[in-house]
């Protein structure tokens, strides 16, 4: 191995292994992770190689990969797929219209006002108070950050129409905290068992959503409902930070979360949340502690 091309190597950063025996991996944002994955380099040149070959391999099969390629994901974090979109909005829709039912506002009658919506008579009529209006008021509630967590992960018996629900349900569920007043956090995490003889337990996370950010509903689809991302991106990409040897199949990628990164999250919507039933009983079960 000559000197540049261990410095090509260094350049991906390795996962942390952590106290409980979990890699992790970090990405700012979607086009971090698109960047790492298609940049080249690994923890070792059998890796690189490897992954190289793969990403490439793959692109005879266009119906796996969605028909994504490096060029289309990259085109598309600037300029969303519309069809992705449609469908997205479409199902954010349905799920809207049948799971999340009319917002409740708290509200509270304010006296004592110089004019307003009604008189207060007792205070006109034996007073003669010229503030004796009256009105009713939202309560303001108080700002509040909610980090809703989205786990990706799906295996090889996926397919696309499947993984709508689950981005439809976070965009839904984030639409509605930000109407009531909420500042929302919304973060891909993608858990895989043994992707390499070194790696027992990776998760990968993502961030989507800043809570100071406005929403980027394109990457969110991109990356949350898009098998071609996921595995061209996800699966192959992760990968290039991790020691050991790749497992033939680049491990089992429908894990649920550990407990470790759950506990962090307001909601967590799980890899189980495949169609329109799964992702309305989620949103109703999420939705009824505001309610």
């Amino acid at each position: 191995m000559t000197i540049q091309t261990w410095a090509v190597f260094q350049s991906v950063a390795p996962a942390v292994l952590g106290p409980d025996g979990i890699h992790r991996i970090d990405y700012g944002s979607v086009s971090e992770q698109v960047d790492t994955a298609f940049g080249g380099g690994a923890q070792s040149a059998e890796n690189a190689d490897k992954i190289d070959a793969r990403q490439f391999d793959v692109q005879d099969q266009p119906e796996w990969v969605n028909y994504q390629t490096r060029q289309t994901i990259h085109e598309q974090l600037s300029v969303p797929n519309p069809e992705l979109l449609e469908a997205i909005a479409e199902m954010r829709d349905m799920l809207t219209s049948d799971a999340i039912p009319p917002m409740k506002r708290a509200r509270r009658i304010v006296r004592g006002l110089e004019d307003g919506e009604s008189i207060d008579p007792e205070r006109w009529i034996m007073d003669r108070r010229t503030d004796c209006w009256e009105e009713i008021r939202r309560v303001p509630r108080p700002a509040r950050r909610v980090s809703i967590g989205v786990n990706i992960s799906c295996s090889y018996r996926r397919e696309q129409p499947e993984l709508l629900y689950r981005g439809a349900a976070a965009l839904a569920l984030a639409d509605y905290l930000a109407a009531a007043g909420y500042s929302t956090e919304i973060v891909g995490f993608m858990a895989t068992s043994n992707p390499t003889d070194w790696v027992d337990q990776l998760v990968t996370r993502t961030l989507l959503k800043a809570s100071n950010m406005p929403m980027d509903v394109g990457a969110l689809a991109l990356c949350c409902c898009d098998i071609g991302y996921f595995r061209l991106v996800g699966i192959y990409g992760r990968t290039r930070h991790l020691p050991g040897t790749i497992h033939p199949t680049y491990g089992r990628t429908e894990a649920m979360l550990p407990a470790a990164d759950r506990a962090g999250l307001d909601y967590l919507i799980d890899s189980d949340v495949l169609s329109r039933e799964a992702a309305e009983n989620w949103l109703k079960t999420a939705l009824t502690p505001l309610q």
